[in-house]
């Protein structure tokens, strides 16, 4: 585990002259082995919830924005857990449909059916726990007053209450789509299991963190970061609170999900603050830097509005669950008049004191004040927006991986192989990409396996 450590760190040393793909390969060599060394029994649920997931669903030829998301998230945690014996470590997944007009839910169901993976697929719908009254659905009338949030807690909830004697259970939410690769997963079993923090979070803006997304949506994400920060300090440790890719003891999930009071955008929020504000001392999270691929096409979360009313909802969970401060309050008062199109100019005119900074040097109190992001608002627009390069075409996969081998005798050398040979811009819905970078990752295990060998004998 260290040597492929070392590899990592040399990439996020010198991250901008190392493509995405071959960060994703050093991420998952790292996660896979910590799985194979974990030393106490474990159980893994990914949680995910669907609507207006049908098309995703599809694959590429069924559909120009298919992603086959079910079918390859299989794919990617079969790989991870691979050569684990069911005594050791076991692992499931459970789709909760959100009241999906279109039957997302059953479609599901039946891809995992016909297509291989049914056994370790569960489907859940929102509906049923609102029919029985469940304590995790209370307040909820119906599925539409759930926007994500009412489904990720009833999936959470459910999955903890099957039990998995003499096992670590821990459960992770994430998204339907493929923006992070679940054979990361072991990063943040790694702090459950082996550093005992009640939640993991997997980090975009982690130091190790490599993130592929566009620039308008890149600085709305410190944007979103810096506002929520001022009014939160408890878990301003925090880097990252928006990534679906974050991991709970399942012991702690009936405490997180009672008495909730946001089932829509900004629920991660509140169940991070909940895990924190349950601790006895200390950082009840810990965060593991992730390789993640933002997933335009089909995405709800672009809208200006929808993201002021995100910033809004903040606000609220804020006063509900900690004591006012003048700072504080006062950046909650600016969010509660905030419009859709004030956000859009504070977005193109942002103050460099949080546009020039890492999202993880932002403290409470921090220097841009809320007189400063209205005169910000005043001056108007300005900044601007990049993209990402079309994906290159590829090798089948066994020619690349023999390309790959080349004459590289040790870790380094196979990512620096890697390197040379990766797509500019992986796009893992391609399944020929997403296969390569698995097995670079189990190229670069085996590689660095041979090399501590021969440094034995």
């Amino acid at each position: 585990r260290a040597a492929l450590e070392a590899v990592r760190e040399k990439l996020v040393a010198d991250k901008p002259s190392y493509k995405y793909f071959t960060h994703l390969v050093a991420a998952l060599a790292v996660s896979k082995v910590i799985v194979r060394e974990l030393k106490d029994p474990f159980h893994w649920t990914t949680v995910f919830a669907v609507y207006g997931e049908t098309n995703r669903l599809k694959t590429k030829q069924e559909h120009p924005n298919g992603e086959d998301f079910l079918i390859t998230k299989i794919a990617q945690l079969t790989w991870l857990f691979e050569g684990i014996s069911p005594d050791q470590g076991s692992w499931d997944i459970h789709i909760v449909d959100d009241g999906c007009p279109d039957g997302s839910g059953a479609a599901c169901k039946k891809v995992a059916e016909e297509r291989g993976g049914g056994a370790a697929v569960t489907v859940a719908y929102l509906q049923d726990a609102i029919d029985q009254k469940l304590p995790v659905a209370s307040g909820i009338a119906t599925t539409k007053d759930s926007r994500k949030g009412g489904a990720i807690h009833y999936g959470l909830w459910d999955a903890a209450q099957k039990k998995h004697a003499g096992k670590v259970h821990s459960i992770c939410y994430t998204d339907a789509d493929l923006s992070t690769h679940m054979g990361q997963s072991g990063l943040l079993l790694d702090i459950i299991v082996n550093k005992g923090k009640v939640g993991a979070v997997g980090s975009r803006r982690a130091r190790e963190a490599v993130m592929v997304k566009s620039g308008g949506r890149n600085t709305r994400g410190k944007l979103h970061a810096y506002l929520w920060k001022q009014m939160m300090p408890e878990i301003c440790y925090v880097v990252d609170t928006q990534t679906a890719f974050k991991a709970f003891r399942a012991d702690m999930v009936e405490k997180l999900t009672d008495d909730l009071m946001e089932r829509t955008m900004s629920f991660d929020l509140e169940l991070l603050l909940k895990a924190q504000l349950n601790a006895s001392e200390g950082e009840a999270l810990g965060q593991a830097g992730i390789c993640w691929k933002d997933s335009e096409a089909e995405s709800t979360s672009g809208d200006s509005g929808g993201y002021v009313t995100l910033l809004q909802q903040m606000a609220a969970i804020y006063r509900h669950y900690l004591p006012k401060n003048d700072w504080q309050e006062s950046f909650a008062c600016f969010l509660d008049s905030l419009t859709g199109a004030g956000f859009d100019t504070l977005l193109l005119n942002t103050p460099k004191a949080i546009e020039s900074r890492d999202a993880a040097q932002y403290k409470s109190p921090d220097t841009v004040s809320v007189s400063e992001l209205q005169q910000a608002i005043m001056e108007g627009p300005g900044g601007g927006a990049g993209g990402c390069a079309d994906p290159m075409a590829v090798d089948a996969c066994g020619e690349w991986l023999a390309k790959c081998k080349g004459e590289a005798g040790t870790p380094a050398g196979v990512i620096e192989k890697v390197q040379e040979l990766a797509v500019d811009d992986l796009d893992l819905t391609i399944p020929p990409y997403e296969l390569q970078v698995r097995c670079a990752a189990d190229l670069l295990i085996k590689e660095h396996s041979t090399r501590a060998a021969l440094e034995a004998v």
